[in-house]
Formats: structure tokens, C-alpha cells, sequence
């Protein structure tokens, strides 16, 4: 709001030129001005306004400007898509992206060796085995005359034999794709966010889409979701983004609420 006096009648209370302007993401602003009014009352007007800014407030800036003896006061508003001041909860714009990444684990943690429906599972005790032969450097009658008869080459199952190939050839490693779902919110100051910050670092109910990534994503990886601490960033003017992530694992370990028991 920009204000100009009006004749002896005071400050004029309707703007005579209102400006709109939409960010993506950021939010909506209006600048309402009354140009070139008289310095002592605009002065005034300006300093009362200035006291009364805050955290609380929708107010997202303050401009006094003087020239030629005349005074121009803006002051920008933070307005929500229906194009009303800001005042409640509705000011905030939510952006949410899904994303992979890759992760380098041991390749004995590779699905192909560690889920026991598979054929080629090599249990805890058998992979202890493999790496020992490996780091021993021990042939196949190595392994024979040194290990109990239990893990004597020829009782060697058939995913012991290839994890061992793996180590022996430095195929030591696999890339594992962990998804991360992450949800920023911005908004003004006086915009409600409330993120939580219950269940932190432990594996919650899967997240669900609030955008238009419910067109574009059909379905999230079935697995577990590990809920990390949410981010709080001033964005400057009077905006703060907010931010939460999930990330997917096929299982999690139980210290966080997963069903990697480790019993299996």
C-alpha cells in the first residue's frame, strides 16, 4: 500500500493504482500506491507502519520514497491464490519430488545372495565363510583342509561358489537404488507449516502424494519409508520454505522400525 494525501481530508483510503504479481512456487504479492503525497503525512504514516511489522504480520515490505518535495509510501502484502491478504493458512505452495539415488552396499547384501526365497541365499554364517577364503587368499583344497567338514568346498552351495567368484574378480560392491520423497512447502511468515517432527529417523506409513505427482507417479516402490528430520530455511522477505523427506529402503533395519531383524 502506497499513500497520499488527500487535500485536507487526509490520507486517502483507496488506492488509485494496485499491482498483483504471481512467483511459481514463491507465492502472490499486491502493491497498492497512492503516488507523490505530501512528505509529513506519508513521514508518519510510514513510521507507523514500521512499528507495527512483524513476525505476526502480513506485511512484506515497506518502501518510502521522496522527490521533488512530494512522498511515495509502498507498502507489499503477502496475498494467497484467491487474492486476499494473508492471514491464514492457504498462502503456502507445496512443490514435492521423487527421486534416486545409488547407494554402494557390499555386493553379499545384493537381493541375488540375501533374500532367503531366492536359490542362491547365502546366510549369515556362509557369507563369514566366503569372505574369510577370500581374504586368506585360500584355494578351493585350501578351503577343504582348513574349514570344518559343514563348509568343506564340496558342501559349498552354489551361491557360496558365485559369491566367492565375485570377491576373487573385485566385484565386491552393488549399486543399490534407494528412492527419497521429498516435500518443500513455502510460504509467509505468518503461513502454517507445522512440520512434524514425530517418528523422526524411524520407518513410518508410506507417504501419499498432495500434488499433481499423483498424475505422474503411479504407484511408490513397495518397501519401507524412513521419515528424516524436516528443514527449516529463511528465505528472506518474509518467506520460509519447509522441507520433509522420506527415504525408501526395500527393508530397514530394525533399530529404526524396519523389518531387517537380522534373524533371517
Amino acid at each position: 500500500m502506497s499513500v497520499q494525501s488527500n487535500g485536507t481530508g487526509g490520507l486517502q483510503s483507496t488506492a488509485p493504482v494496485i499491482e498483483k504479481e504471481f512467483i511459481p512456487f514463491v507465492g502472490e504479492t499486491t502493491v497498492s500506491e497512492w503516488p507523490l503525497g505530501d512528505p509529513t503525512a506519508i513521514q508518519a504514516e510510514y513510521d507507523i507502519q514500521k512499528a507495527t511489522i512483524g513476525y505476526d504480520t502480513r506485511v512484506a515490505s515497506l518502501k518510502m520514497k521522496t522527490a521533488n518535495g512530494r512522498s511515495m509510501l509502498t507498502i507489499k502484502y503477502n496475498v494467497d491464490s484467491t487474492g486476499e491478504i494473508t492471514q491464514e493458512i492457504s498462502d503456502k505452495t507445496v512443490v514435492e519430488e521423487l527421486v534416486a539415488i545409488d547407494i554402494v552396499r557390499d555386493i553379499a547384501a545384493a537381493p541375488y545372495f540375501a533374500l532367503s526365497t531366492n536359490p542362491t541365499y547365502v546366510t549369515s554364517d556362509k557369507v563369514a565363510k566366503v569372505r574369510l577364503a577370500c581374504e586368506l587368499g585360500y584355494s578351493t583344497d585350501d578351503i577343504t583342509a582348513n574349514f570344518a567338514s559343514s563348509y568343506q568346498w564340496a558342501s559349498w552351495t552354489d551361491g557360496m561358489k558365485r559369491l566367492r567368484w565375485h570377491y576373487m574378480h573385485g566385484q565386491d560392491a552393488y549399486f543399490e537404488t534407494e528412492f527419497i520423497l521429498r516435500k518443500s512447502s513455502f510460504g509467509v511468515r505468518n503461513s502454517q507449516v507445522l512440520a512434524s517432527f514425530t517418528s523422526i529417523n524411524s520407518v513410518v506409513t508410506a507417504p501419499t502424494f498432495s500434488t499433481q505427482m499423483n498424475n505422474l507417479v503411479a504407484t511408490l516402490p513397495t518397501g519401507e519409508w524412513l521419515y528424516k528430520p524436516p528443514q527449516a530455511e529463511n528465505l528472506g522477505k518474509g518467506r520460509w520454505r519447509i522441507s520433509q523427506e522420506w527415504h525408501w529402503a526395500a527393508r530397514w533395519s530394525i533399530v529404526y522400525g524396519g523389518t531387517a531383524t537380522g534373524t533371517d
